[in-house]
């Protein structure tokens, strides 16, 4: 069994859409794990931290001799924000040294050097475990919002407007961020753009950000999963 891990409830439903959209061989083999974040009790809105990572990957460590449950290869995808590529692998490769070290006795330093990449860990005479990460982004930047964003396929009036209500705000002394900008882009151009009225009757459920899993499984053609900017997350997905 292959395993990845992601940090939200989202991350985990568009890489199972693009799982999908890959084929059948990478869907058999590869589970994706309970996201690090829990968004339903706000663990991480203070962001990831490497203890959360760490404890993630421990639950990993404990299961991979459990019958049924031998664990051949680790992902680990986590968004890139503002962070750059360094500070990421810095994070993961602590993670690991500190819950290998702590789980398996085991000293592994600087694992990664780059993403998307397998690195093997030889755990014991009869046990080992390879790893690569990838960081989501578009253009050095961002999170999974950022991604969907551009990677859009149908028009989104509704969404391109906010740009106007940006500059109001910006005149008005205010400010949002690009990450939360983000966010709301994508929830209009789901809600708005990509909604039929009949579906807008049940909207929670059908055209929200929150259940974006019913969104992907039902609505896949709103978003173009073979774009070019998602050529190093296919890459790495198919290590896997």
């Amino acid at each position: 069994m292959n395993v990845l891990i992601v940090e939200s409830k989202n991350d985990k439903v568009f890489v199972e859409a693009m799982i999908r959209s890959i084929g059948a061989n990478t869907a058999i083999n590869t589970q994706v794990d309970s996201p690090i974040c829990n968004i339903d009790s706000f663990e991480c809105l203070d962001g990831l931290d490497e203890t959360k990572l760490k404890i993630k990957i421990l639950d990993i460590l404990s299961d991979i001799s459990k019958p049924g449950r031998a664990i051949q290869k680790l992902g680990i995808l986590l968004d890139l924000d503002q962070k750059t590529s360094a500070d990421r692998l810095d994070l993961v490769n602590s993670s690991i040294e500190k819950a290998f070290l702590e789980n398996k006795n085991l000293s592994v330093k600087d694992l990664f050097s780059r993403i998307n990449q397998l690195e093997k860990i030889v755990i014991d005479d009869d046990t080992q475990l390879e790893l690569a990460c990838h960081f989501t982004n578009y253009g050095g930047r961002g999170e999974l919002e950022t991604v969907l964003k551009n990677i859009k396929t149908q028009a989104s009036d509704f969404a391109d407007c906010l740009d106007a209500w940006r500059i109001c705000l910006q005149d008005a002394g205010k400010t949002i961020s690009d990450k939360d900008f983000d966010k709301f882009w994508i929830s209009n151009y789901i809600r708005f753009d990509t909604c039929s009225n009949h579906d807008r009757r049940q909207a929670d459920r059908k055209c929200s950000v929150r259940n974006l899993e019913y969104v992907l499984v039902n609505k896949p053609g709103i978003f173009h999963f073979n774009a070019a900017s998602l050529s190093d997350m296919r890459d790495f997905l198919n290590l896997f």
